[in-house]
């Protein structure tokens, strides 16, 4: 089952991963989502968590269960679309 979301989409999987690694931190964090410029291979994905101080205004923010995911307006436009699952293979 997938969550949709304006612009993602995360497997139950993913979700009870991103859970239980943001569980592992003391204060409250959200995952940030993002991509940046690389060198010769193109562009990058990135995928941090980041305290709740760090959200900006311009950041497109979905609420999940009981966390936050937040991105740029710049990254939103090549991430639109992304399904987003877990595997331990």
């Amino acid at each position: 089952m997938e969550r949709n979301m304006d612009f993602i989409k995360i497997t139950e999987k993913a979700l009870e991963k991103i859970i239980s690694l943001k569980s592992a931190y003391k204060t409250d964090v959200y995952l940030r989502i993002g991509v940046r410029q690389g060198g010769c291979s193109g562009m990058s994905y990135s995928m941090n968590f980041e305290g709740t101080d760090t959200l900006k205004n311009t950041d497109e923010i979905l609420k999940l269960e009981n966390f936050l995911v937040a991105c740029d307006p710049k990254s939103l436009l090549h991430l639109y679309g992304l399904s987003l699952d877990y595997s331990n293979d």
